[in-house]
């Protein structure tokens, strides 16, 4: 069992790392310094899980469980961004660039930046298989990166020609989180 967290944490990186490669492939050659200091950060921070999950001592089973379930929903989730967004020519981060369109379909009906999410709770999920605080810096140190270029592109995109779409898309889907869920959890 104390392997299975790693089996799953590499195919979900593995899968990050690949699509990203595909899927942003003429952009990447563009990298903003702050892209590849993010890209830099997610390696080492990727490099630290797979580590930390195979030189510490296995958390609780439950631990394990749930990071599990949330690399594979983070994965899911991915996927699911990638194959809604596969005509839109989103931008990577950090980047100038501004989509053909906004996405207000699949995930993207629920967050704005469902493949920002998706790392978050992949990076979430390796740092429960750990159970250890210092997974958690790295997580934080990457949500604070992914803030950034969330706030770069959203800045980007209200000074385009679909300003004003992009502010009703603003006015009702939440950034990271769901505001459906967010607004039922204050009542």
């Amino acid at each position: 069992m104390k392997y299975v967290p790693v089996v799953f944490a590499m195919i979900c990186y593995s899968v990050f790392t690949s699509s990203t490669l595909i899927y942003f492939a003429q952009r990447i050659r563009a990298m903003t310094l702050k892209m590849r200091i993010l890209a830099v950060s997610a390696t080492f921070t990727m490099v630290a899980h797979l580590l930390g999950m195979i030189a510490i001592p296995q958390p609780s089973y439950s631990f394990r469980i749930v990071g599990i379930a949330l690399l594979c929903l983070a994965l899911s989730l991915h996927l699911w961004s990638l194959y809604v967004a596969r005509s839109a020519r989103l931008g990577i981060a950090f980047s100038n660039s501004t989509p053909n369109q906004i996405i207000r379909s699949g995930p993207f009906a629920i967050v704005r930046h469902p493949i920002y999410l998706s790392y978050l709770m992949a990076w979430s999920g390796g740092a429960l298989c750990i159970n250890a605080l210092w997974p958690w810096v790295f997580v934080i140190m990457l949500l604070v990166q992914y803030v950034m270029a969330i706030q770069r592109e959203e800045q980007w995109l209200l000074s385009s020609e679909m300003s004003a779409e992009y502010r009703q898309y603003q006015r009702t889907v939440g950034a990271l989180f769901p505001l459906q869920i967010m607004a039922r959890a204050q009542r």
